[in-house]
């Protein structure tokens, strides 16, 4: 089978593993969805992070590859240059599936606060290798996430209850409280 062939059934079974997906699931959908994206990182076809040539300079970038058609899900595969990290984020009360295909990711993990001023509570950080997803349901959940080579790049694939168009990044400002910054949510 021609390569872009076997990009075109993988991007099929990724469409395939989303299928019926909504922006409100509850625990055991969103658990047989990450069982199914999981396994999808060792078939034919699955992208990986390289670089196209050897003086190319690696950005982080956030490619769309699948929305629903009524916007209730959509899937990023994400670029993350060698010891790339992200601040501390939100992802605007939506649901999601993080999925590393290539590379390793540390995924620090916490908690917002509701009121002001607001709080950070740190509650895990997760260590992904390919193959390996952690996901998320509550809307107050955050968290940084990080490319643990030095040297390589990685791919993951995301998957939101929506249409991540904004979100909200945190920063500890010199008095210890938090600040927070809207952002937008940009697409290659």
């Amino acid at each position: 089978m021609h390569k872009i062939d076997v990009a075109a059934a993988w991007g099929k079974q990724l469409q395939a593993a989303l299928f019926g997906l909504s922006a409100e699931v509850n625990p055991a959908e969103i658990e047989a969805v990450r069982n199914a994206l999981s396994a999808l990182a060792w078939r034919e076809g699955c992208p990986r992070a390289h670089r196209a040539r050897s003086d190319e300079e690696l950005t982080y970038r956030r490619q769309l590859v699948v929305a629903a058609p009524d916007r209730s899900y959509s899937a990023l595969l994400i670029t993350w240059p060698p010891g790339y990290v992200t601040p501390v984020h939100d992802h605007s009360r939506l649901w999601g599936i993080e999925l590393v295909l290539d590379g390793a990711l540390e995924v620090r993990e916490f908690m917002t606060s509701e009121d002001a001023p607001i709080e950070l509570q740190f509650t895990r950080s997760v260590m992904l290798g390919a193959g390996d997803a952690t996901t998320f349901l509550d809307p107050s959940y955050a968290h940084s996430c990080r490319n643990l080579s030095d040297s390589k790049p990685a791919l993951s694939l995301h998957v939101y209850g929506g249409m991540l168009e904004d979100f909200h990044s945190f920063h500890q400002e010199a008095d210890g409280a938090f600040g927070i910054t809207r952002r937008r949510a940009e697409h290659c």
